[in-house]
């Protein structure tokens, strides 16, 4: 739909491979988060984080800050452009838990039913221990449902999702501006 986006996941995996952030990544969990080639393990890493709080906001101070650099110099950039875009799509899988919903004129939540959502998971390879590590550190799927200004299910095909972002869309290049638009839409099956 040529808007123009960014994932911070992404950006986060780009800076594990910078040597300051591996610096500090070692300095605060130690060697272990090293593989052979002297780079981090991403899985092991996961692993030490999400074992307490602690941990996790010790590898959120450490990475979050970098990241949000490299967002909003993205966002400067598109911004300068001869044609700004209307509209940029930054996705952020922590956004309300790190308070970082607080930087955008809107928030989407893209929301898939449990057992999908769960179905989806273990494809990519983790078990029942790890989700569940994970899933304590951060808000349930309702509680950011509700503090989202539009919600798109996602629990048809691809072809179902992306009828629900167009419509979503239309509904922001019909307004003048995202304050604008009312809140509490739902888009999509």
């Amino acid at each position: 739909m040529n808007i123009p986006a960014i994932q911070t996941d992404l950006i986060g995996h780009e800076l594990l491979e910078d040597r300051d952030v591996i610096r500090s990544l070692v300095k605060a969990f130690g060697k272990i988060i090293l593989d052979l080639d002297g780079k981090i393990d991403r899985r092991e890493l996961a692993h030490l984080a999400f074992q307490d709080k602690k941990s996790q906001t010790r590898l959120n101070r450490l990475l979050h800050p970098a990241i949000q650099e490299c967002v909003e110099g993205w966002v400067r950039d598109q911004s300068q452009k001869k044609r700004p875009p209307f509209v940029l799509i930054v996705e952020v899988p922590l956004i309300f838990e790190a308070g970082y919903y607080r930087k955008f004129d809107g928030v989407i939540s893209v929301s898939a039913r449990r057992s999908l959502r769960l179905k989806r998971i273990f494809k990519r390879g983790w078990n029942d221990r790890e989700l569940a590590k994970r899933e304590h550190y951060q808000w349930s799927q309702v509680r950011k449902n509700r503090m989202a200004d539009w919600v798109i299910h996602n629990n048809g095909s691809i072809k179902d999702l992306k009828k629900a972002l167009f419509q979503w869309i239309m509904v922001l290049k019909m307004n003048d501006k995202l304050r604008q638009v009312s809140k509490r839409k739902y888009f999509g099956k």
